[in-house]
């Protein structure tokens, strides 16, 4: 017979008694606990559970649902949407400490100074438009001889470049002299002779002169008493041939160019300047330039001209300016890098000790003078320094100024999350209209005050944030006023009536024609439908009504329409995705209703 051992009972008796000990505190506590709300309370509960909670899509904050599920859109889970700061606004939120170090929010606060900034432009070296010179054939003839032979040869003014044998220029030549042996036999005779061939020997000399003999070659032929058969062709200013035509043997008539010329004491600086660049630009701006010939010796300079056309391919505009060139460092072709420093104050203003109180030349800008006068280069009156876009740095106004990493920009609209400061755990979005940007900063128009501070780090988070909680955030700006006016009060309504019957439609029968999806009241109608729609389509907008669209994509962008965005076309909408793209619907509507129409399919 078994028996059990006294350390197995032992235990058997130990866990018995502790659950008899369990047990009964266990029903104790069940007794002291409150019995649960009755029905009525479960239902309330229930009610004010569906009454808050506010389900959205992540990728599209549109979807809203009372319950979770997915999204009818991209079939994403639905998450719930937190509706603490529901009442704060239409484009405020709060962040709370911890929301905000999480968010790696930073801010900066809104100043007021001058813009300063420092603009680099590429460029490369021309020779002076105004020191180059063509060297032209004063004769009609044939090229003997060819002093300068190549291009780059330095020539002095006055130095001979060419020899032509010209038979018209010895013809006029032998006539002089001619005239002139006559008037050596009439001496003594006839007066009436005399003057006669005197006159004519003069009417020979002058004729010479204007085929361009000086009085320096008639001299010469009138002592040797001989006809130059061969004349020559002399530069007509210093520099060095950087262009040439001639050679030997070649005929040549009145005004043939035979060479180029061009004075490199002075150089052009052609600088391609970008848009963004133009507003900083001024004429008569000192300018340092250096190249990679010279390292980093500067070369100083002064902007004398800026384009007024801008080049539609490079999208840049020439700036020019002019250097001095002594020895001729600077060659034609060389590529430079120039800076210009600017402090830019309101209105788009150069602030600038070196043309406080000045006056300069319009056309030459680099002549600056003290006081009202005239340029000593061409003559014109100078003018006030603040007509070429200067201001005293006494009176010049300070600009708003706020980091550039603070701004959002859709392309059409700038904002900037402003952090209240009254309460630091409050964001507000802020529409602000931008000036110039300047380096790390934009120049600020309107919208904002000085001491305000702006979001400079995790704004996009912030604007995120704004668009899931269905606010009025920079990427889901509401409507504008414009567009609201494409559904006037009174306008269109959706279909109500069969454009065939004129009865009341039944949203089982229906037909998908062009795009657009159009109810009819009984099945006999849909065939009609068919066989041509536009006429249906035509009858709705004559009633006032327009056909539902299965539009889902933007013809301009591609983007998902806005079913708020539209324009009317023959009883027909054709929706857009945002405000910008509803100008060139209403340009050509019948274009996009093509590009928007499908196939058609006839449903049953």
């Amino acid at each position: 017979m078994w028996k059990p051992k006294p350390k197995l009972l032992i235990l058997f008796l130990v866990v018995a008694v502790l659950a008899f000990v369990g047990g009964r505190y266990a029903g104790r506590d069940s007794e002291d606990r409150p019995e649960p709300a009755g029905e009525e309370h479960t239902e309330k509960h229930t009610e004010h559970k569906e009454k808050d909670e506010v389900w959205t899509c992540s990728m599209d904050p549109a979807v809203r649902q009372s319950e979770p599920g997915k999204c009818p859109v991209c079939g994403m889970d639905l998450i719930l949407l937190q509706t603490d700061g529901a009442d704060l606004g239409e484009r405020t939120l709060r962040l709370s400490a911890g929301a905000a170090k999480l968010a790696e929010v930073q801010t900066s606060p809104v100043e007021r100074r001058f813009a300063e900034v420092t603009i680099e432009l590429a460029g490369r070296v021309e020779a002076d438009e105004a020191r180059v010179r063509q060297v032209s054939s004063w004769t009609a003839g044939r090229i003997e001889r060819l002093f300068v032979d190549y291009t780059g040869v330095p020539v002095k003014a006055g130095e001979h470049l060419v020899e032509i044998y010209s038979p018209e220029l010895y013809a006029a030549q032998e006539e002089l002299l001619e005239a002139q042996r006559a008037v050596l036999r009439l001496q003594g005779g006839n007066e009436f002779a005399l003057k006669a061939i005197k006159e004519t020997a003069q009417a020979s000399r002058d004729k010479l002169r204007l085929l361009g003999f000086d009085e320096k070659r008639l001299t010469k032929i009138e002592k040797t008493g001989k006809a130059q058969a061969v004349v020559e062709v002399f530069s007509p200013a210093g520099g060095v041939v950087i262009e040439k035509l001639a050679r030997e043997g070649m005929y040549v008539r009145t005004g043939t160019p035979l060479y180029t010329v061009a004075d490199l004491s002075k150089v052009w600086v052609i600088l391609d300047a970008y848009e963004s660049d133009l507003a900083f630009l001024r004429l008569g701006q000192q300018v340092e330039t250096r190249t990679e010939a010279y390292g980093d010796e500067v070369f100083a300079g002064r902007i004398s001209f800026v384009s007024p056309t801008l080049d539609p391919v490079t999208r840049t505009t020439r700036i020019r300016i002019i250097l001095d060139n002594p020895g001729g460092r600077l060659r034609p072709g060389m590529l430079t890098r120039s800076t210009i420093q600017v402090r830019l104050g309101t209105k788009s203003m150069v602030v600038s000790d070196e043309f406080r109180g000045k006056w300069a030349c319009p056309m030459h800008p680099e002549e600056v003078g003290e006081e009202q006068g005239t340029c000593r280069v061409c003559g014109m009156p100078l003018v006030p320094s603040e007509r070429l876009g200067y201001a005293d740095p006494g009176e010049a106004k300070q600009p708003l100024l706020v980091p550039a990493s603070a701004v959002l920009t859709t392309g059409r609209r700038a904002v900037v999350y402003v952090r209240e400061a009254n309460d630091d755990s409050l964001y507000t979005a802020v529409d602000i209209q931008l000036g110039p940007r300047a380096g790390e900063f934009y120049i600020v128009a309107d919208g904002l005050k000085g001491g305000q501070e702006v979001v400079t780090r995790g704004a996009f988070k912030l604007d995120s944030e704004l668009q899931i909680q269905g606010k009025t955030s920079m990427m889901a700006a509401r409507a504008e006023p414009k567009a609201a006016a494409e559904k006037p009060t009174g306008g269109p309504v959706p279909q109500k009536t069969c454009p065939i019957m004129g009865g009341a439609i039944d949203r089982k029968l229906y037909t998908d024609v062009r795009g657009q999806r159009i109810y009819v009241c009984c099945p006999g109608c849909q065939e009609p439908i068919e066989k041509n729609p536009e006429a249906a389509l035509a009858k709705l907008h004559e009633r006032g009504e327009y056909a539902e669209s299965l539009q889902k994509t933007c013809p301009i962008m591609g983007g998902e329409i806005n079913p708020e965005l539209f324009v009317e076309y023959l009883g027909r909408r054709i929706y857009v995705c945002c405000a910008g793209c509803l100008d060139p619907i209403r340009k050509d509507p019948a274009k996009y209703a093509d590009m928007v129409a499908k196939p058609e399919q006839a449903k049953p």
